[in-house]
């Protein structure tokens, strides 16, 4: 059995192909499956840039070094950065899903992008004290704004589909 993966309507689907009545089983050559490789690498690399884009521009908006603060083991920082990554990367993958051109991938990954550092800007600027809640490694406060991350991360990627 060789499975196969379809796009239906947007979705990325794995239908199996089963054998024939006649016993008979369908393989594709290397030369059929090279543009669903090609696809592959290109999604995953402009996937790859993006998330790096998003990270740079991330740690650059915030007032705090998060690189260092999780270096010296402050986990509200690692919770903060890692929910917006999540976030974003849920994005990501929706817009991969239901986008069916390379350029109309990255358009909507830049909608995501957006959208998630606004929201650090806004919790940022709603909260007293909220950067140096972070630096003083307040892990609540940091998996507060994590979990506000993923959760945007899984209404903008809903919102894409």
């Amino acid at each position: 059995m060789v499975a196969n993966l379809h796009r239906q309507g947007g979705f990325a689907t794995l239908a199996a192909i089963l054998p024939m009545a006649g016993g008979g089983e369908t393989i594709k050559t290397m030369g059929e499956s090279m543009p669903q490789v090609v696809a592959y690498v290109s999604y995953l690399a402009s996937g790859l840039a993006l998330l790096a884009v998003f990270f740079f521009l991330y740690i650059r908006i915030t007032s705090y070094d998060e690189i260092q603060l999780i270096r010296r083991g402050n986990r509200a920082a690692a919770w903060t950065l890692g929910g917006a990554l999540v976030g974003f990367c849920l994005t990501l993958a929706s817009s991969i899903l239901h986008n069916d051109t390379l350029v109309i991938f990255v358009a909507w990954a830049a909608v995501g992008m957006v959208v998630q550092l606004a929201v650090y800007l806004l919790i940022a600027r709603s909260l007293r004290r909220f950067d140096q809640a972070i630096v003083d490694d307040n892990e609540a406060m940091g998996m507060f704004l994590g979990g506000i991350s993923i959760a945007v991360g899984i209404l903008s990627a809903a919102c894409m589909s």
